[in-house]
């Protein structure tokens, strides 16, 4: 009976062991098992919430409040058009006091909204240093050719270093007085290499560099600037493929999604000026080709014109602004506002 007993014990404990083995042997499947997976799990995690990311991106596109005129929809419409008052207002200032805004004068907008304007009228002037397009540590000289970087190469090479931006590109300084006084298109586009738009990513670090800047922003019918950013090397793919403030990759098919960018960024514009009232905003609208002339005379080269509303055609204005960099590829139906940069 004992050796029946010590038999019973010992199978007992056999069954167990047994259990307890496979308990064992089952907890450690899961925990390799869960290690296996989990890696995957992350990396779905990870692509749901970059989705959600960019959904909630591209929508945003649609709801940058100021300057979006609803129209029923959720896209709204948006109706770019300087708002000049500030500006006027700094014009008589400035002629009673007889001075110009100060220097360097930095052109906010986008590409194909008068930059090349605003450059032929400092050229024009021979009061500034104009840079266009091209910067670099040394401007080049007037007339010649070399190699140049793009301004927004440039600057956001100088921006991932924690350097000035435009001290850094060729602006003038107290070592380097003969340094750009004037940029008037910082951003550069080409995606894989440069997507920069300091004009949007970096109005911080151009405030701490010069809090004093003059500012200025063209507004274009934005029908007619979607027009130009199709005819021109292909610079609306460049956009959509970039990812940019507000207009990440892939955005951008839709006129309506650049539309309300462009108009996001003005009213962005506006509320940064109105933050630091150090800097001056000057507004035109591209087209207006008189007054432009007659308000950048007065507000930079402190010329000022002598008409009266009765007289049109005494306009002193310096006669250096007018339309440029016109796009000559597209043959049929231009005008010459629709080629207008």
């Amino acid at each position: 009976m004992w050796l029946n007993a010590k038999s019973t014990s010992s199978a007992s404990s056999c069954r167990f062991a047994h259990r307890r083995f496979l308990q064992l042997f089952v907890g450690l499947v899961f925990v390799v098992v869960a290690s296996w997976i989990a890696p995957f799990r992350t990396v779905t995690d990870e692509a749901s919430a970059d989705a959600r990311n960019r959904k909630n991106e591209s929508s945003s596109v649609r709801k940058w409040g100021q300057g979006v005129v609803s129209d029923g929809n959720d896209k709204g419409r948006c109706e770019m058009k300087a708002d000049q008052r500030e500006t006027l207002r700094l014009v008589d200032q400035l002629r009673s006091e007889q001075r110009t805004l100060p220097s360097p004068i930095i052109n906010l907008g986008m590409p194909k909204m008068g930059s090349s304007s605003l450059h032929e009228f400092f050229k024009c002037s021979g009061t500034y240093n104009s840079s266009h397009y091209t910067c670099g540590p040394r401007p080049r000289g007037e007339g010649k050719r070399g190699p140049g970087l793009r301004c927004g190469t440039c600057m956001e090479r100088a921006w991932k270093k924690g350097l000035p931006l435009l001290k850094s590109c060729g602006g003038a300084s107290n070592e380097f007085k003969n340094g750009y006084t004037a940029f008037m298109q910082m951003d550069y586009n080409t995606p894989g290499k440069t997507c920069f738009y300091p004009q949007m990513s970096a109005l911080n670090a151009i405030h701490k560099e010069y809090p004093n800047a003059t500012f200025v922003l063209i507004s274009r019918p934005l029908d007619d600037w979607i027009r130009s950013l199709d005819d021109w090397h292909g610079y609306r793919n460049r956009l959509v493929n970039c990812n940019l403030p507000g207009l990440p990759v892939g955005v951008g098919h839709d006129n309506d999604d650049l539309k309300q960018w462009v108009c996001h960024h003005q009213a962005n514009v506006r509320k940064f000026v109105q933050a630091h009232p150090s800097h001056a905003l000057v507004e035109l609208n591209l087209y207006e080709t008189t007054q432009n002339d007659r308000i950048m005379s007065q507000l930079f080269l402190n010329e000022g014109h002598s008409a009266t509303s009765n007289d049109e055609a005494n306009t002193d204005g310096a006669g250096c602004f007018g339309h440029a960099n016109k796009n000559h590829k597209k043959k049929k139906n231009v005008t010459r506002e629709e080629s207008a940069t």
